[in-house]
């Protein structure tokens, strides 16, 4: 999801080469890493903040630009209308992301819910193979 900001790939490499330097290559890597920890958990909470709230900031000053458009078709309206549906696109689409991560970490974690299930897949297809189906 952070890659889809503008301004990621310039903030990390900056955060990179900021970590200290020291003559030991695997210390300079430890302090790197160090480094871009902090980069990643600021960067989640004053850039992205709460992914819900900013698709619903968003919803609410397209519904805005759309209400002024429709009482005033202007140029300017209809600007500010199209910048408006380019910031919800893009958090709608930073959020499905974010469930998407979310989702796939759920199912590491807890798996498909088969595992030491007495009618796991595997016995499944055992029972199923053993009837002849």
């Amino acid at each position: 999801m952070w890659t889809s900001h503008e301004r990621f790939l310039a903030d990390a490499n900056q955060s990179w080469l900021a970590a200290p330097k020291s003559s030991y290559p695997l210390i300079n890597l430890m302090m790197k890493l160090k480094f871009m920890k902090t980069f990643f958990r600021n960067w989640n909470k004053y850039v992205f903040k709460d992914i819900t709230d900013n698709v619903l900031i968003a919803e609410d000053e397209f519904n805005m630009a759309q209400t002024r458009f429709d009482d005033d078709a202007s140029q300017v309206n209809g600007d500010l209308l199209s910048a408006a549906r380019q910031v919800l696109v893009r958090t709608h689409h930073q959020q499905e992301i974010f469930w998407r991560q979310k989702s796939r970490l759920q199912w590491l974690k807890e798996g498909d819910g088969l595992v030491g299930d007495p009618t796991s897949l595997e016995e499944t297809v055992e029972s199923d193979s053993e009837r002849g189906e």
